[in-house]
């Protein structure tokens, strides 16, 4: 992929002319994000996907409900 230097160039004026709410919003992201909500997140997203492609696995996606970790 190529990038384009124009575009990113754009993109840094946009958050320039925003920076406190950027700011504010990765910092609320930041404040929300743990290690294990990443990891209750990949667990839902591969037993999701492992339901999709084989129908007769035996773990339904309901299991991402029940503490794992």
């Amino acid at each position: 992929m190529k990038r384009k230097a124009v575009e990113f160039s754009k993109a840094l004026e946009v958050l320039e002319a925003d920076y406190p709410y950027y700011k504010r919003e990765v910092q609320r992201f930041n404040s929300n994000i743990t290690w294990d909500s990443v990891a209750r997140e990949h667990i839902r997203l591969y037993v999701n996907v492992l339901a999709k492609r084989h129908k007769d696995w035996p773990l339904a996606p309901e299991v991402t409900t029940q503490k794992i970790l």
